[in-house]
């Protein structure tokens, strides 16, 4: 998980490649891993997994595999507003989610059908940009 700047004090302190650190008020300590991105870039990953679950250099591999995942959360997050509930009873949050994530999954049906006749009429035609 890519956390933001201001997540954890503690995190932004942290001086080490891999250690534990206290999470908010609770206390709780969690691993705070930072591993360097091939672009050079910085990410501060947070697990509860001990160093002999998972050794520091798998969490690279690991960040990238798991990059696609990420990349929905955020499409759930941002463009389908799944944040902006309507009510605040657990119901309400979860017709919500529901009702979001049924008008995602039909408006990528008809982005693939379109897509589809869209090739259909292209064919055999010498389109200059597809």
């Amino acid at each position: 998980m890519h956390l933001p700047k201001w997540f954890s004090p503690a995190a932004d302190r942290q001086e080490e490649r891999d250690g534990w650190i206290p999470l908010g008020k609770s206390g709780r300590r969690v691993r705070c891993i930072t591993v360097e991105l091939s672009s050079g870039e910085q990410e501060t990953l947070i697990t509860n997994l001990s160093e002999s679950e998972m050794a520091w250099e798998a969490f690279g591999e690991l960040y990238h595999k798991r990059w696609k995942v990420e990349t929905k959360y955020d499409i759930a997050k941002k463009k389908l507003e799944l944040e902006h509930f309507s009510g605040r009873l657990v119901e309400t949050v979860k017709q919500d989610c529901y009702v979001m994530m049924t008008a995602a999954h039909l408006t990528a049906g008809f982005v693939r059908e379109a897509n589809r006749k869209a090739k259909r009429d292209r064919e055999g035609k010498q389109n200059r940009y597809e």
